[in-house]
C-alpha cells in the first residue's frame, strides 16, 4: 500500500505581492485537514485544481489575502 504525502507552502498576499512560507510535510488526509482548518479559523474553504494535476490551491471563501499549495506525491 502506497502513502500519499502532502506537500504544503502556506501563501500570504502583502501589497499585491505573494509571500511563501517554508513548505510542510503532511503525510495524511487528517493531517491536512487539521492544518486547513487551524490556517483558517471558522471560515468556509475550498479547493481548486486542474484536472489530473497532482498540484491544488486551498482558498478561503472570505480571506483573499491568503491561501495554501498543496503537491500530492
Amino acid at each position: 500500500m502506497t502513502q500519499t504525502l502532502f506537500i504544503v507552502t502556506e501563501c500570504n498576499i502583502i501589497n499585491n505581492v505573494i509571500e511563501f512560507k517554508s513548505s510542510l510535510s503532511l503525510i495524511s488526509i487528517r493531517e491536512l485537514k487539521d492544518f486547513i482548518i487551524n490556517k483558517f479559523p471558522g471560515q468556509k474553504t475550498y479547493q481548486t485544481k486542474e484536472s489530473d494535476s497532482n498540484e491544488s490551491l486551498i482558498k478561503s471563501t472570505t480571506d483573499e489575502t491568503k491561501f495554501l499549495h498543496v503537491l500530492e506525491i
